[in-house]
């Protein structure tokens, strides 16, 4: 998906924007609260990331009827929020020093993995002790090191 590693405010077909943070939503905005349908919005994100979502309570925006919701996604997709998230830091690691991953530097695995695993707790809306972290270090390692070969040899894209 285009979308896949995108930061920013994309708009959504129905009605309003999803903000995303390396293609993770993190909360939507709509222009108008008394037209929105949750499942539309959620169907939206959903369609757009390929992510389950659910959205908190609407709180005010800046305009008069504008409305913006936190968005956390479905605990079922934790281990694709860690893919993203491993892709993001393959991406910080090459911007830093310019190359791919050496599969010794165990110590950049694990901080970016502590890193990324907390980061997606909180988006799935998750405590620690509901995930078991040594599940999917595996291949959250697979997929950063794949991405950071991928960057590597295809940098532009990056």
């Amino acid at each position: 998906m285009a979308s896949a590693f995108k930061t920013g405010w994309v708009a959504l077909p129905t009605v309003g924007e999803v903000h995303l943070v390396n293609g993770i939503p993190d909360r939507v905005w709509v222009p108008d609260i008394r037209t929105t349908d949750d499942r539309a919005l959620r169907s939206d994100v959903r369609d757009l990331t390929d992510l389950h979502v659910t959205l908190g309570p609407w709180r005010p925006g800046e305009g008069v009827n504008e409305r913006e919701a936190a968005v956390h996604v479905e605990a079922e997709d934790f281990g694709e929020v860690l893919r993203h998230l491993a892709h993001a830091s393959a991406m910080t690691f090459f911007d830093r020093y310019h190359h791919r991953i050496d599969d010794s530097a165990t110590d950049f695995d694990d901080e970016s993995y502590a890193r990324d695993f907390a980061v997606a707790l909180s988006r799935c809306g998750l405590r620690r002790n509901e995930i078991d972290q040594s599940v999917f270090r595996e291949d959250y390692c697979m997929a950063l090191h794949a991405a950071a070969a991928d960057i590597d040899l295809h940098p532009e894209a990056a």
